[in-house]
């Protein structure tokens, strides 16, 4: 089980999350690794941010922890059900929702190197114990990184073809089932 910190009234388990940005953002199978071992060590500290539209419950916000999230899941089942926090966001129309997804991504502001050391100095712990002082305090030889090569998908299927639609994609070596 992930430890969760941060404390909303809604929760849901990581199945009903529906992606929703696309490709509006990349991401690093490392980048993915960072996040679940950050994850791991000191708990989910913040929720999802979720549309909830029409019995859907589309992501806005929290794409890289619900992948990092999903990789936990691949070696701890119970992760899998596990109910996660999410934050609702009113929106009347797609493009409403597409508006308030780009506000609540947009960094109306940059985290430098320099800021990121001024911050980090009175810690008591080790800078490079702080997974984003790691990343801006890396030579840029070091920054270029492997596409994530794999993708999540969901599938509906009938209840009484659960399981069998289960062993059938179980059964081929490159496909995991959560």
């Amino acid at each position: 089980m992930v430890q969760i910190k941060c404390d909303v009234k809604n929760s849901m388990p990581l199945g009903y999350f529906e992606p929703f940005q696309g490709d509006l953002k990349k991401r690093t199978t490392k980048d993915i690794e960072q996040l679940a071992n950050s994850i791991l060590t000191d708990g989910l500290l913040a929720p999802f941010y979720v549309w909830e539209h029409e019995g859907h419950n589309y992501l806005l916000d929290g794409h890289g922890r619900l992948a990092a999230l999903t990789e936990i899941a691949l070696r701890d089942k119970d992760v899998a059900t596990q109910p996660f926090p999410y934050v609702s966001i009113t929106a009347d129309t797609e493009d409403e929702a597409r508006k308030s997804l780009l506000a609540i991504v947009s960094s109306f502001g940059k985290v430098t190197k320099s800021g990121v050391m001024k911050f980090v100095a009175p810690m008591s712990i080790k800078p490079a114990e702080v997974p984003v002082f790691q990343k801006y305090n890396k030579p840029i030889a070091q920054k270029v990184q492997k596409e994530v090569t794999h993708k999540i998908i969901r599938l509906q299927v009938p209840v009484d073809k659960e399981a069998e639609v289960v062993e059938i994609l179980s059964s081929v070596s490159y496909i995991k089932v959560l």
